[in-house]
């Protein structure tokens, strides 16, 4: 039978009789200022006499003198929390000893707690029903709010981090999401037994609004009293991926090398892989839409015959909690010298004075005609066979779906233009601004068939976009993605920043495009970890991930997979502890 509580006037008088006796104990324990936001240390007698949080929700009479555990609270789940503040005489019990950690708390018995424990914070505003059941949410606000960590009241991205978070972040009550989204951020809800649900309309306990007060306070409380939470605290998402190529890489010829490079991003906690299935002119699995256009079934690179490298990758993915993303590397490129290329010369898309080829390096390239209807089937095949052949996590293009912009002369280009603008020609200048909206036109209606493809194949598959920054990948490529992001075709967007600078980078973290999309889909960025002929230093490195987390983006993925730790002059070990510190604890993925 549930024993009446007591009144909480006389609870409170209690534990005010019992500050003196530990008063010595505690400034041991708290003998660190407060974490900001705080601007001095709270009294400890007058932070005692509030009995704190986690007690004296109507538990009924305060047992004086106990400091064991309460009698009720062994097997319950805060029971390392409930011991913690009982050794303090911080927990309320009744005359049995018992907490009664399953009974509901009420917004009044909360307000007079926070305004008894954290004296200086903000008032508490009250209201009619402040003698009814306290939600959850509402519970987890009061105390942010008292604590002072809910710096932006008007947090725009509170309801997108919410819905990432939690299965059910989209009912969390609109007022609270800024402070319910600022106690994610700094690491104080748990929510048992999963930190995915939140379950934020259903009243707050005892017991739960003990573990909030502990996890607020777990940097103060010098004891286990939290260690039990860690797999139950609900953290913001991150993408941590990196980019598995077959350029100047060899893991993917050699089924060990790539078991082991997926078991070395699993223990530094990464959590996505994106994995290069389109390259050079070849698919590096075996595909009959690329047998038909090239007549090459797979790469013929000695280390690729006789496997299915995307398939290993996802079956080692599974395993190891790995989410794999087929990423078409070349795009809408290919090498000038190919079976592609060869085979389909009226694919390619031509300047002005009828060449088409590119130099980069040493190698040199030529670009399929995204407006060429055999052009579109044959990517929406490579996309649908990918779909339907494989349980993938996603389908990725990067910077390489484009339409650089002094192409577009070629003869069905210069047809279908002439159809639709009553037989004139283009411009002669190639950055003509109608004429550029016009070909980005034919580059968007690709992607559009490409997502529609994905969806109807695989609907749960995410259709993932790795760009540059759209004015650069407007000017250069024709590629609008900020228009994609807003027709919602993109489920995931990472956007190279490869600045070395890090005054450049973090202008580009603030680019306009990339913000907006950020109020919408999982916005992480692509950061450089160095190429064979250039190492990236691994602090810079870091610097950059750290500022991707301060203006509060989805996550980051590396270019590419050896450079973050073979090829390089750098200590090996010192980069792979340096990555492990950025991904300390285990995350799940931005995807929503």
């Amino acid at each position: 039978m549930t024993r009446s509580p007591a009144p909480l006037s006389g609870v409170l008088a209690k534990s005010q009789a019992l500050a003196k006796p530990v008063n010595q104990r505690l400034t041991q324990l708290f003998s660190k200022p407060f974490h900001k936001p705080f601007t001095k240390p709270l009294g400890l007698g007058r932070l005692l006499s509030g009995a704190l949080l986690s007690g004296a929700i109507g538990a009924g009479p305060l047992a004086l003198g106990a400091i064991a555990a309460p009698t009720d609270g062994g097997d319950h789940w805060s029971r390392s929390c409930l011991a913690a503040l009982a050794e303090r005489r911080w927990l309320p019990l009744n005359s049995a000893g018992q907490f009664q950690p399953d009974e509901p708390a009420t917004p009044e018995d909360l307000a007079r707690l926070l305004n008894q424990a954290v004296p200086e914070g903000p008032p508490i505003v009250r209201t009619s029903k402040d003698n009814e059941p306290l939600r959850r949410d509402r519970a987890i606000a009061m105390i942010m709010t008292r604590l002072g960590w809910t710096d932006n009241a008007a947090d725009p991205r509170a309801g997108t981090l919410l819905r990432q978070t939690f299965e059910d972040g989209e009912r969390v009550e609109f007022p609270v999401r800024p402070a319910v989204a600022a106690a994610v951020r700094a690491g104080k809800v748990v929510s048992y037994p999963n930190p995915r649900r939140l379950e934020p309309e259903r009243s707050v306990t005892r017991g739960e609004a003990a573990a909030f007060l502990c996890q607020a306070l777990n940097d103060r409380l010098e004891t286990p009293a939290t260690d039990a939470f860690t797999p139950f605290v609900a953290r913001p998402p991150e993408t941590r991926g990196a980019w598995l190529t077959n350029i100047d890489s060899d893991i993917l010829f050699d089924r060990d090398r790539l078991r082991q490079a997926l078991e070395n991003l699993k223990a530094a906690n990464f959590n996505t892989v994106y994995i290069t299935v389109w390259n050079g002119g070849y698919t590096l699995y075996p595909s009959d839409v690329a047998e038909r256009a090239s007549g090459q079934r797979i790469d013929p690179h000695p280390g690729l015959q006789g496997r299915d490298i995307l398939a290993e990758a996802i079956a080692e993915g599974r395993r190891l909690g790995l989410a794999v993303v087929p990423w078409l590397e070349f795009g809408l490129m290919a090498p000038a010298n190919s079976e592609l290329a060869r085979r389909n010369p009226g694919w390619i898309a031509q300047r002005r004075d009828g060449s088409n080829r590119f130099q980069y390096g040493r190698d040199t390239r030529v670009w399929l005609n995204p407006g060429h209807p055999d052009v579109q089937k044959f990517m929406t095949d490579l996309v649908d066979e990918l779909a339907a052949r494989y349980p993938v996590d996603g389908i990725q293009f990067d910077d390489h779906f484009a339409y650089p912009v002094e192409l577009g002369y070629d003869p069905t280009t210069l047809a279908q233009y002439a159809l639709e603008r009553d037989g004139q020609t283009p411009p002669d200048l190639a950055t003509d601004p109608d004429w550029m909206r016009w070909r980005s036109g034919r580059l968007t209606q690709l992607m559009g068939q490409i997502q529609q493809t994905l969806k109807a194949k695989r609907s749960t598959a995410i259709m993932s976009l790795s760009p540059n920054p759209q004015p650069f990948a407007y000017s250069t490529s024709l590629q609008s993605w900020s228009d994609w992001v807003g027709r919602g075709w993109i489920d995931e967007l990472i956007v190279q920043i490869y600045r070395e600078d890090p005054a450049l980078f973090e202008a580009e973290l603030l680019d306009r495009d990339l913000q907006i999309a950020s109020y919408k889909i999982p916005v992480s960025v692509g950061i450089l970890t160095g190429l064979k002929v250039k190492p990236m230093p691994i602090d810079r490195v870091a610097t950059q991930v750290q500022l991707v987390r301060q203006k509060q983006l989805a996550g980051v993925s590396f270019f590419f997979y050896e450079s973050l730790w073979n090829l390089t002059s750098e200590n090996r070990e010192r980069r792979q502890q340096t990555i492990r510190r950025l991904f300390f604890n285990p995350a799940f993925r931005s995807n929503r």
